[in-house]
């Protein structure tokens, strides 16, 4: 039988180098699979799938589902991995891709490590697949653990008084020389000045909302390419909310407002403002304290 295989790479974020378009391990990952099949003549590598920067923990990954798309067209029969946990490391769905789906659309998996393979009858038997669920725990277990470490030092990092998001709060971009630190942005600072001055004279967050999409003030979305030309000036009451209270207009650090439910689940969950980590006078105020006060009593007697 002719065996048209499906390469698979993946690498986590936390692996990555940030000088490399392609990390190193991919690179690796991709040369033992090469040699693999060339020792091989049944085999032929269609096509290769990659996934650099992408977690195990779940199998939402652009690579991984083109290759799912590939293989129920029927462009590959075969997917080959360097080891399992290049597969993922959630034991759950590693078990249901080997044991379920793989089967049933007449796919045979293995591994360039010889850990596991499909086809052999001779280790596909319970003491192989009790094996391959140890392993599948395993590489779960790391993954749990990885999570962990990462969300303890990012807790230092906000702690320390550093920025730790993705974005920076409207009005504040991140300083080119450290990336977690928080500087004055002129041009969108000043569009928060504006909010904070027509809420004082009693204008609502709909008021606000509508007069700076009437006037194309870009939204903070804009800034951070979250949103279409078309949603470009679409400035929602829940944002005009969130801006009026927020403390790092006054050059406090607030951090820690969602976590992950857990290191599976993208669902976020809101932490308690008592729980949330808030340093003080880290970066230059947009807003004086006087007025942010005065905003805040405001808000608590029209709430």
């Amino acid at each position: 039988m002719k065996y048209y295989v499906a390469g698979y790479l993946r690498l986590s974020r936390e692996n990555m180098s940030s000088e490399e378009e392609e990390s190193g391990s991919i690179s690796s990952q991709r040369l033992i699979i090469e040699k693999f099949i060339e020792k091989h003549p049944e085999m032929t590598l269609v096509k290769e799938y990659v996934d650099d920067g992408f977690t195990g923990s779940n199998f939402d990954r652009p690579g991984f589902l083109k290759m799912l798309h590939d293989l129920e067209k029927g462009l590959v029969n075969t997917v080959i991995v360097k080891d399992l946990s290049r597969l993922g490391r959630d034991y759950v769905e590693v078990g249901n891709y080997i044991y379920r789906y793989f089967p049933e659309h007449g796919v045979r998996f293995l591994t360039a490590d010889g850990s596991y393979d499909s086809l052999d009858d001779k280790r596909n038997n319970y003491t192989c697949n009790e094996m391959v669920t140890f392993k599948s725990l395993i590489n779960d277990m790391y993954s749990m653990d990885c999570s962990k470490k990462v969300r303890a030092a990012y807790k230092r990092q906000q702690e320390r008084g550093l920025f730790t998001g993705t974005y920076a709060p409207f009005g504040y971009q991140k300083d080119e020389q450290d990336k977690h630190k928080l500087i004055k942005r002129d041009d969108t600072a000043q569009v928060v000045q504006w909010i904070f001055e027509q809420y004082l004279n009693g204008k609502s967050e709909k008021w606000i909302g509508r007069y700076l999409e009437a006037n194309h003030i870009p939204a903070p979305g804009f800034y951070h390419n979250r949103c279409n030309s078309n949603n470009k000036y679409r400035w929602h009451t829940k944002t005009i909310s969130e801006i009026l209270d927020n403390q790092v207009y006054i050059g406090n650090m607030v951090q820690c407002k969602t976590r992950k439910l857990n290191y599976k689940s993208k669902k976020t969950i809101v932490i308690e403002p008592e729980s949330q980590v808030i340093v003080r006078n880290t970066h230059e105020p947009i807003i004086d304290m006087e007025q942010f006060n005065m905003v805040q009593k405001l808000r608590k007697k029209w709430k």
